[in-house]
């Protein structure tokens, strides 16, 4: 990520955070349990945003001889952390909710929608703001897509607030601060079940048994066995196998070794490592063996 897109994404934290400050002021003023519940869901989607600029710093961290595989995975553990915020923020708010239509109060309705217009309008220039870098860069097409889904929800707050000015329905607020924590829930869900699939080394998004079959069709392998696929982050994913060969010369296995690992990176894995087993020879790795 470059200065340019970390100046914007630093601009885009502020500005969130001015409106989680606005929203949380004035859900007191007004009585709205809408409008802090688009608030909670702000602050989950700028701890989102803190994420992805300290992803882009710790990325830039080399690899030790103590962290041979870098420091990628310091991102999923922040993610798995901002996973369980967020969903602790939705429980809060359908606490909240259920307690307003238990206990209905007056809600000031044109208050709710000046605040939900302005913060509306606040989330669709972040998302401007964020759209060119959201194809280069996977962490701020994440943030993009948050401030996509802030707009979205920032407008039924508008919405619900313009059903209590004009109707006097006060149930709308608490109904759609119920429908801001579904939301909320289930995006927190969703980076729950990415985030420990990772730290659980879960195969990356391919089908491992799809890879087997094109392997062996490459002419010369025999078989491939003890496949090991996992991912250390979102973006890195690992291949490691033992690739049995037709007997032949080394420079013909070590041919077929790199033929292999072009099948196995055409499906969208990073880092291929093979082990090729020649049936009835000893491969040594001295000078000139090396497979």
């Amino acid at each position: 990520m470059g200065l340019k897109s970390r100046r914007v994404l630093a601009a885009v934290i502020a500005l969130n955070g001015a409106i989680i400050v606005a929203e949380v002021a004035f859900s007191k003023i007004s009585g709205s349990v809408a409008l802090l519940s688009d608030a909670l869901h702000n602050t989950g989607d700028m701890s989102a945003l803190l994420l992805a600029m300290a992803a882009a710093t710790v990325a830039e961290r080399r690899a030790s001889w103590k962290k041979t595989f870098g420091y990628r995975r310091a991102e999923v553990i922040a993610a798995e952390l901002n996973s369980l915020l967020i969903m602790g923020l939705a429980f809060y708010i359908v606490y909240e909710s259920v307690d307003r239509l238990i206990h209905p109060s007056e809600v000031n309705g044109t208050i709710v929608m000046a605040v939900a217009a302005i913060a509306l309008a606040a989330n669709l220039l972040s998302a401007t703001l964020l759209r060119r870098g959201a194809k280069e860069n996977i962490n701020q097409r994440g943030a993009y897509l948050h401030m996509l889904a802030d707009a979205g929800t920032s407008f039924a707050v508008l919405f619900g607030g313009f059903f209590t000015r004009i109707f006097g329905l006060y149930e709308i607020d608490p109904l759609v601060g119920l429908f801001v924590s579904a939301v909320i829930f289930y995006g927190g869900y969703g980076l729950l079940k990415d985030s420990l699939h990772i730290l659980m080394e879960g195969a990356p998004e391919v089908d491992v048994e799809r890879i087997r079959r094109k392997v062996l069709q490459v002419k010369g392998v025999r078989d491939i066995h003890t496949i090991r696929c996992w991912k250390v982050s979102d973006e890195d994913s690992y291949f490691t196998g033992h690739l049995v060969v037709d007997p032949c010369p080394l420079e013909e296995a070590a041919a077929l070794r790199r033929e292999v690992e072009r099948v196995i990176k055409a499906e969208g894995i990073n880092n291929v490592t093979l082990q090729v087993e020649i049936p009835g020879e000893e491969l040594s790795c001295g000078e000139g063996n090396v497979l």
